[in-house]
C-alpha cells in the first residue's frame, strides 16, 4: 500500500508547529541557542525538537505546562513529517522560524493581530471577557491550553 506523500501546505502547517515546539522548549534552555543549533533545526525540524526535548528533561526544565504545551502541538503533526527531512529550501523552512517567532511573541501582540476582539476570542475559547482582559493587561498569565486556543484562530485567519 502507498503511504499518501503531505500537500506542501501540510508540510508547512507542521513545520510552523514544530517551529513552535522549538521556540517554547529554547526559551527553557536558553545556553542551547546558537547558530550552528539552530541551523540543523532548520534542516532537520523534527530531530531537532526531539534533541531539544530530551535536553530539557535531562536538565529538569520540563514542567507539567511544558509537557502539556508539547503534547498539544505533537498531537497536530503528521508522522510523515520525518519522511520529508531534510528540508533544503528557504521557503518551506522559513515556516518553522514563523512557529518558532510565535512561540515567544507576547499575548497582547497574538491577541492584536488576530483579527477578532477580545470578547469574540473570550466566546470561541471558552472564557470571560474579563480573563482576556486581564491577559492583554499583563495582569495575568495566559494558561497554555488557552494560548494553544487563540493561536489555532490564528492559524485559521492568517496564511503560514
Amino acid at each position: 500500500m502507498k503511504k499518501k506523500s503531505m500537500t506542501e501546505i501540510e508540510i508547512k502547517r507542521n513545520l510552523y508547529l514544530l517551529g513552535q515546539i522549538y521556540g517554547y522548549l529554547s526559551n527553557l534552555l536558553p545556553d542551547y541557542n546558537n547558530p550552528s543549533r539552530l541551523q540543523y533545526a532548520y534542516v532537520y525540524p523534527a530531530n531537532a525538537v526531539t534533541r531539544l526535548y530530551y535536553e530539557c528533561r535531562r536538565a529538569g526544565k520540563l514542567t507539567k505546562q511544558a509537557e502539556d504545551y508539547v503534547s498539544e502541538r505533537l498531537s497536530d503533526i503528521s508522522p510523515e513529517i520525518d519522511e520529508i527531512q531534510p528540508i533544503n529550501t528557504t521557503y518551506l523552512y522559513g515556516s518553522f522560524t514563523v512557529g518558532k517567532y510565535h512561540a515567544s511573541r507576547p499575548i497582547r501582540t497574538v491577541i492584536d493581530i488576530s483579527g477578532f476582539t477580545q470578547s469574540e476570542i473570550a466566546e470561541k475559547i471558552g472564557v470571560t471577557l474579563r480573563t482576556v482582559g486581564r491577559w492583554y493587561r499583563g495582569e495575568t498569565p495566559v494558561g497554555e491550553k488557552e494560548r494553544y486556543k487563540i493561536e489555532k484562530l490564528l492559524d485559521k485567519s492568517e496564511t503560514i
